[in-house]
């Protein structure tokens, strides 16, 4: 395995982790408060508001289900060096469920970066009590699972239920993600009925940086005019060891190089991903693949769009060419679109069902059931877009 490089890059614990920065004289963005990683190739459900499953390229990545340990201790030697205390996600465009060793990642990733803070999202599917205790008594702090149907939503309740009585310790104040300590140990359960009622537990509902569409999603007439902190505070390291974008990258336009070759912080910090938050920074959304059919907020943490610009003589537009003249081809190849109007369809009836049942029932009404959707058959429809033309760099 690959030594750590040796970098001037300095780390001061001492200072409050979401707020820490480097020293202003080095050219960096501040530090990452959260590191998301693919440990597996896929997940076991396909919903229609989730690309999962849907694209060519997460398909692909089914083939190499879990990423190799010598490459999740490289990201984890990694981050020992700068004595990381962030949040640590073993989770992205996949059921980490499915990972045979992630007991055993959690396990080495608090061995080696005590104070960093593993936490998960499940679907609950693939549950179960001993699943639950392995991974808390392995060092998980925080376990965020979604139900999102009634048979699994009564099967992690009657799991948690018995839990509690011989694990009372995982059940105490959900303080959320964001305050969690590298020493609680935190279970929050996102239920599809509570109380007889259904909820809406189906998550956030943004088009994935332009990829769903459909009634559901319709297109943005014109590119959201806002910042976008995600690429100022989260990192996200997939199943290949490439460093995406952010969360919504699912088709991979961006890759801005692999952890096997670079140390984590020379990642974190590279020209193309500094010249994107150049871009994003100034609300220039429409400058950059992806973003500029992205309708998400833009998320919190504004303090983290504070950086050094590390590309002083570069205007944001020609930082934004150089950019997509050099991931034109990974966009022309590798963007598609998947149309949740046929796909989702019945994810997406259920959902309002839901919605309308919990209306229903919040106003006394008695017939407060909801059926659950059949597995659909029907074909995956995709709408890849049309190459478009290479955009030319004016030269001096």
């Amino acid at each position: 395995m690959k030594t750590p490089l040796q970098t001037s890059y300095t780390f001061n614990p001492n200072i409050p982790f979401r707020k820490s920065t480097y020293k202003k004289d080095e050219n960096t963005a501040p530090i990452f408060n959260t590191l998301c990683i693919q440990t597996f190739g896929y997940c076991n459900l396909s919903c229609g508001y989730c690309p999962s499953n849907k694209i060519s390229l997460n398909n692909k990545l089914r083939k190499e289900t879990e990423m190799p340990w010598e490459m999740f201790e490289k990201i984890v030697y990694d981050l020992k060096t700068i004595k990381y205390t962030g949040k640590v996600g073993l989770y992205l465009f996949s059921e980490p469920l499915l990972d045979t060793k992630l007991v055993d990642r959690v396990r080495f990733l608090k061995q080696e970066c005590p104070k960093a803070i593993p936490n998960t999202y499940t679907n609950g599917s693939l549950l179960t009590k001993q699943k639950i205790i392995d991974l808390m008594e392995a060092g998980m702090n925080y376990m965020w699972i979604n139900a999102y149907n009634e048979k699994d939503d009564l099967k992690v309740e009657a799991i948690l239920e018995d839990l509690k009585k011989t694990h009372p310790q995982y059940f105490g104040e959900d303080v959320g993600l964001q305050n969690v300590k590298s020493t609680d140990q935190i279970i929050r359960f996102k239920r599809a009925f509570r109380d007889g009622k259904p909820t809406d537990s189906t998550g956030f509902w943004n088009n994935r940086g332009g990829i769903l569409v459909g009634e559901k999603h319709p297109s943005l007439e014109e590119p959201k005019e806002s910042e976008c902190t995600q690429p100022f505070r989260q990192m996200f390291i997939n199943i290949k060891g490439d460093m995406d974008f952010c969360c919504a990258d699912w088709n991979s336009i961006y890759r801005f190089g692999n952890i096997m070759d670079n140390h984590i912080l020379e990642l974190w910090n590279n020209d193309d991903i500094q010249r994107a938050r150049k871009a994003l920074k100034n609300k220039r959304r429409d400058l950059l693949f992806m973003c500029d059919k992205c309708d998400c907020k833009g998320g919190s943490f504004k303090h983290m769009l504070r950086y050094t610009d590390t590309l002083p003589e570069e205007s944001i537009e020609e930082g934004a060419q150089k950019l997509k003249e050099k991931y034109q081809e990974s966009y022309d190849k590798n963007f598609e679109k998947v149309d949740t109007d046929v796909y989702g369809d019945k994810s997406f009836k259920f959902v309002k069902e839901l919605r309308q049942k919990r209306k229903s029932c919040d106003s006394g009404a008695s017939a407060c059931s909801v059926s659950i959707p059949a597995p659909q058959k029907k074909s995956l429809a995709i709408k890849r877009e049309q190459p478009s033309k290479k955009l030319a760099i004016k030269r001096k």
